[in-house]
């Protein structure tokens, strides 16, 4: 297979159709692959495969991510394009296209008869937008062989299906539309150049669809839910009493689990979704370990769920599966302590990488330390003209407000989001206070809006540049009763102003990709932990209560510990030693 160094060769040697200037450019990007962790090979052994580059890079683009060896997202997309326009060019990808566009077939007559329609009928509905989607149906039905009139349904859900990039997905059906409508025009286009009539096309994703369930199966999940909801009873001697009230939140994410489960009982034809059924024999040791083994296998249309993901589904199910058959707890406790689940992470590789490269770089680790600082600027400098803003921009600068608000409490306290956006700054059982005398923040949070019921009493202020008190009373005055004129619900005893998850997780997306630190809310707490712990000295029971957790917890799920630089430290105590004793035995 041909290699990045023969593409470099051939390019410097005019084989692609690049300017001067234009080529020394792509060149220094291909020369910097062997500078890469995600490579660390010369550009020898990489080599020339389109699809694999894209595959591997092409989630970073998607995040806005800055992969290791780049120092902002602008720098790495501009890399980005150069190889992969290098690789199009040395594989033969663009000659290729070049021949299928120039080639005299019927998708090049069904083409220019389009062309025809758009110049004479002004208002036929066919528009020149639709010519690129036909552009990329033709390419995409060249590559397979198939000609306008031999077109499927059939061909057009399989190539969906197969394509990551949702763009190309949209042109597909962009020109199904199109094709159909084409039938409309007899007089102007040759019928034998059309497929028959081809309709609408279904959703095609690789994200699971939820169908709908039996009665009797989604009457059980109902039932159940309601339960945890209101404080599911105790057993035996505790008969009269009751269990805490799930959330909201997470009786949806009970719900999700559990459409999961009967989601893959009905893919494996266990469970018919027309038919009324026994839900204790659906949950059955048999039917939960055949959708684990399935899923587990990749073996469903939609992506494999993580690690991390599959144990919390199967914990749900279990769990519901006891309702029907008590007996399971113990099969429950041997099932978790199966192979699947011994010596791996449950910190997930997205997350390790997003800490490796922050404990990496103490340069991205002080940019992260003080996105309080970076966010609370930019957010004052739209929030002064916010009333000069364009809506978009307008709702852009209210995101960025709501994440310099977060910041303030989540750079000093990481709290889990669903406490993060409970917290209260009025009444008697306010969680924010702002002493005046000493100008810190008094975080005060009851036992039960902490996950692991522990209640957490903190007073934080000014670290280095970045001043909470400050951003959080800014936040009050000037940006929150923007905000609440925004959001359906407006609540002016919480801290957020009645905003919801789903915008603050938003507005922090955005925000910190604007800092070219683009992050998650929860990747927070790995940040924070995964800096303390690479930070000699720093204890990791302290850790464990700042994030107010326990210290097995953060060794196993929080922080990423940099072994590698670990590693360096001990092999220099070695020499230090090694030196020490020559010079003892020559004294």
């Amino acid at each position: 297979m041909m290699t990045l160094a023969d593409a470099i060769q051939n390019l410097k040697a005019g084989a692609y159709p690049f300017s001067e200037a234009n080529g020394k450019k792509i060149i220094g990007s291909a020369n910097k692959c062997a500078r890469l962790p995600a490579y660390n090979c010369p550009v020898e052994m990489v080599p020339v495969d389109l699809d694999a580059f894209e595959g591997k890079w092409s989630k970073k683009l998607k995040n806005k991510d800055t992969p290791e060896g780049f120092d902002n997202f602008r720098q790495f997309k501009v890399w980005h394009s150069n190889v992969k326009t290098l690789m199009n060019h040395a594989s033969g990808r663009h000659a290729e296209a070049l021949m299928q566009r120039k080639q005299e077939d019927d998708w090049k007559r069904l083409r220019d008869g389009v062309s025809s329609i758009i110049e004479n009928h002004e208002k036929s509905g066919v528009q020149a937008t639709d010519l690129i989607s036909l552009t990329v149906l033709q390419s995409v039905a060249r590559e397979h062989g198939v000609q306008p009139a031999s077109l499927t349904k059939e061909n057009l859900k399989l190539w969906m299906h197969n394509m990551a990039d949702a763009g190309r997905r949209n042109a597909l059906r962009k020109s199904a539309c199109l094709l159909d409508k084409l039938h409309h025009f007899s007089g102007h286009l040759s019928s034998s150049l059309l497929p028959s009539i081809i309709g609408a096309l279904p959703k095609v994703t690789k994200t699971r669809q939820t169908p709908a369930f039996p009665h009797s199966v989604a009457d059980a999940i109902d039932t159940y839910l309601h339960e945890l909801s209101v404080g599911e009873k105790y057993k035996g001697l505790a008969a009269n009493h009751s269990r805490k009230p799930l959330s909201p939140r997470t009786i949806k994410s009970v719900r999700e689990q559990l459409a999961w489960y009967f989601t893959c009982l009905i893919e494996l034809g266990h469970l018919d979704p027309e038919g009324e059924v026994d839900i204790r024999k659906l949950m059955s040791l048999e039917n939960i370990l055949a959708a684990f083994d399935a899923e587990t296998a990749g073996e469903f249309y939609w992506k494999p769920l993580a690690k991390t993901t599959n144990k919390k589904n199967m914990g749900a199910v279990f769990r519901f599966a006891r309702r029907f058959h008590p007996e399971f707890f113990d099969v429950q406790q041997e099932f978790f302590k199966g192979s699947y689940f011994v010596d791996w992470d449950t910190m997930t590789k997205e997350n390790q990488d997003f800490c490796r490269r922050l404990v990496q770089s103490p340069r991205r680790s002080l940019k992260f330390m003080n996105l309080p600082k970076h966010l609370f600027e930019d957010a004052v400098e739209q929030i002064a003209r916010f009333d000069s803003l364009s809506e978009g921009q307008k709702a852009n600068a209210l995101r960025l407000a709501v994440a310099a608000a977060a910041s303030a409490i989540l750079m000093f306290i990481p709290l889990r989001a669903d406490t993060l956006i409970n917290l209260k700054v009025t009444g008697e059982d306010a969680n924010i206070f702002f002493l005046d005398e000493s100008k810190d923040v008094r975080l005060s949070i009851e036992a039960s809006m902490m996950k692991n019921k522990k209640s957490m009493v903190a007073n934080y202020g000014r670290r280095g540049k970045v001043n909470p008190a400050k951003i959080l009373n800014w936040w009050m005055r000037e940006a929150r009763p923007l905000v609440m004129e925004q959001i359906q619900t407006p609540d002016p005893t919480m801290l957020f102003g009645g905003a919801r998850y789903h915008y603050l997780a938003a507005g922090w997306r955005l925000a910190t990709a604007g800092q070219d630190i683009y992050m998650t809310l929860h990747q927070v707490r790995h940040g924070i932990a995964s800096i303390l712990i690479n930070h000699p000295g720093v204890n990791v029971d302290d850790i464990a209560a700042v994030l107010n957790n326990t210290p097995t917890t953060v060794l196993k799920t929080y922080a990423f510990f940099d072994r590698e630089k670990s590693i360096q430290v001990g092999m220099a105590g070695l020499k230090a030693v090694n030196a020490a004793l020559e010079k003892g035995f020559r004294g």
